[in-house]
């Protein structure tokens, strides 16, 4: 089964979700609650998508955490106020010999992951304005989907630059064109992001 997870891989997945929710908030519990809720969906979805594909294929995948990545995000978060984020905090694990189309196929699918999710939260935002227009007091959804995008925005554009060990690394060498195609507007749009913020 695709969702068969062991007690290692979820107490992996958990402590690495809490640690990223610290590193993406401004340290207030408040802040770290929000996060909580947005690196969650971005974190967890993103790993599940490379899992789920690794498994369509017939491969054995499990999620690891990377404990010395976990450190220095932390580490370098707080000695930046929070200004630098590196989010490398682990990676599914895939057992057996992969043809690099489907290794690139299986890297793409954390980061397209993010952006769906990003278009989700976006509509939702988009609703959620409407309804705040229109009288109702739902300023905590509008926080909350608007983390979720930049978030989820940012580790697809992250994990899509072509340096190994990231995943834009193997989706260029299976295709140049798709990756292109995927990383360049992520890049610009979060260019325009960092502007506006």
């Amino acid at each position: 089964m695709h969702f068969n997870f062991s007690e290692r891989e979820l107490k992996e997945i958990g402590i690495s979700v809490i640690v990223l929710s610290i590193v993406f908030s401004d340290f207030t519990i408040t802040s770290i609650m929000y996060s909580f809720i947005a690196v969650g969906f971005a974190f967890v979805f993103h790993e599940l998508g490379h899992r789920f594909v690794a498994r369509r294929y017939g491969f054995h995948a499990e999620y690891r955490m990377w404990v010395n990545g976990l450190i220095l995000a932390l580490f370098l978060a707080i000695m930046s106020g929070g200004s630098f984020i590196f989010a490398a905090p682990g990676a599914v694990f895939i057992g057996g010999i992969i043809p690099r189309d489907k290794y690139g196929k299986i890297a793409l699918a954390g980061p397209m992951v993010n952006v769906i999710l990003a278009m989700i939260f976006l509509f939702i935002l988009f609703v959620a304005g409407v309804f705040t227009i229109a009288g109702f007091g739902i300023g905590l959804l509008l926080v909350i989907c608007l983390q979720s995008i930049i978030v989820n925005l940012f580790l697809a554009a992250f994990n899509m630059l072509p340096f190994p060990p990231l995943d834009g690394a193997s989706v260029i060498a299976w295709n140049r064109w798709v990756w292109a195609i995927v990383e360049i507007p992520l890049i610009l749009v979060m260019l325009f992001l960092m502007s506006l913020f």
